[in-house]
């Protein structure tokens, strides 16, 4: 374990400690394969992720986009899990290269204090003050996925995987290129869940990516 990893795995516990439960605290970990997983998760209760979880599609393409070049952080965006709306926050963690290490993120459930402010703000007779601003404007609303399969079947038109629905190589190819863009395939176990939506083998899906990566050249 590097000391980078076990310092920010120290931090959300520490976080997890000092805040309250309507916090949860997630450390993203990009690891040596290239592929990213939960190394650490506090007050999970919130989205029902655990350390098996993925990573968001929202942060993925954050990375994808490589936002942490120009920003440490983006902060107060629009997430979701189920039907519950949430805020977010996410803090790029970087070596001394600018290289990105994982992310850091705190999804705050709001929904007692808005509750409470928009009926304070109605009995006042004011503005209702209660959605915070944005640093990072987002067109879409982070979605917290408990599995992999959520992600990639976001990514995917689902009418395309109905059962009796026959794919060809091609359109396989074409629908592994979009997951790719997405980043979806820097998720741990990425792989073997495309495998088995696909209806292909693993390697099928290695040579799919090798096609993709040599045409993109």
């Amino acid at each position: 374990m590097s000391s980078s990893l076990e310092h920010y795995q120290q931090l959300v516990y520490f976080l997890g400690q000092t805040l309250s439960q309507d916090y949860e605290i997630v450390l993203h970990w990009l690891d040596t394969t290239g592929s990213f997983s939960i190394a650490a998760i506090e007050h999970a209760e919130i989205s029902g992720r655990t350390l098996n979880s993925p990573i968001t599609g929202y942060a993925l393409q954050l990375v994808h986009d490589e936002v942490y070049k120009e920003q440490n952080f983006i902060a107060n965006y629009k997430a979701a899990t189920g039907d519950k709306k949430i805020q977010g926050s996410t803090f790029f963690i970087k070596d001394e290269t600018n290289q990105l290490l994982g992310l850091l993120c705190i999804n705050f459930d709001n929904a007692a204090y808005t509750d409470l402010m928009g009926h304070l703000a109605t009995i006042a007779r004011i503005p209702d003050l209660t959605d915070p601003q944005p640093i990072h404007k987002s067109p879409t609303t982070e979605v917290l996925h408990t599995s992999v399969a959520d992600i990639i079947y976001a990514v995917i038109d689902r009418d395309l995987l109905r059962p009796g629905t026959t794919l060809t190589q091609q359109k396989k190819i074409e629908l592994c290129a979009q997951l790719s863009e997405k980043g979806v395939f820097q998720i741990k176990g990425a792989i073997p869940q495309v495998a088995q939506i696909l209806n292909v083998s693993e390697p099928s899906v290695y040579r799919y990516l090798k096609m993709i990566e040599k045409e993109n050249n």
